[in-house]
Parts: structure tokens; C-alpha cells; sequence
């Protein structure tokens, strides 16, 4: 994904690159820029993978016993923690880093519009 100085360029640094000549809009490179880092920083082990992050979540939890079983009360706080994280409620940089805001409008921008004229 990262890629290996004087070897391969990686993935992120080639999708960097069509992004630099292709029409985006400001907020739409940036939000793009937002998940290319989150995808760099997974893959560098920097930041705990979704997975990662719930088998911390479960064997830290105070309910769990060490038996492999994820009681009703594990789930039910799992699932709260992740809709609060997806809501804005909670932060967790050790799963999204320190910035997880983007500032682009869920909507098709106009320079997506120009390429796909059907979406």
C-alpha cells in the first residue's frame, strides 16, 4: 500500500498522483486526502485496524472472562461505543487517528458529474 523506496511506488502514491490530474473540487480532494492517510497509517501498523480494534475493545472489556464468548452486556457495549464513534459522540484516535471530520457534502460533486454523466 505504502510502497518501498526504490522498489515500487505503492498504491497510495499512485492514486495521489491521478488524483493530481483529474477536476476535484477542494473538499472532495481533501476528504480523499483524509482516507488515503487513514489507509497509510492501517497499513503502517501507526493505527489499530477495525478488527484490531474490537478484539481490544472485547478482551479489555470488564464483563470478559477469557473463554472466547461475547457476552449480551460485551455487544451491546461494543456496538454503543462504535455507533457513538460514528456519530461524532466519541473520539477514538487509536482507531481513526486525530482527524476524522470531513467537510465534504454527501453528494456527487460536480467534477464526478462531469466524468459520469448517468450518476
Amino acid at each position: 500500500v505504502n510502497g518501498k523506496k526504490g522498489e515500487f511506488p505503492g498504491l497510495i502514491p499512485l492514486i495521489e498522483n491521478y488524483l493530481s490530474s483529474m477536476d476535484v473540487d477542494a473538499d472532495t480532494h481533501c476528504t480523499i486526502q483524509q482516507y488515503l492517510k487513514l489507509i497509510q497509517r492501517r497499513a503502517s501498523g501507526e493505527l489499530l485496524t477495525t478488527a484490531a480494534w474490537i478484539r481490544k475493545f472485547v478482551t479489555t472489556h470488564p464483563d470478559y472472562k477469557h473463554d472466547s464468548v461475547v457476552s449480551d452486556s460485551i455487544n451491546y457495549d461494543l456496538l454503543k461505543t462504535a455507533v457513538d464513534i460514528q456519530k461524532g459522540k466519541i473520539r477514538c484516535s487509536e482507531l481513526l487517528g486525530q482527524s476524522n471530520i470531513s467537510k465534504t457534502q454527501e453528494s456527487i460533486p460536480s467534477a464526478m458529474k462531469k466524468i459520469y454523466p448517468c450518476v
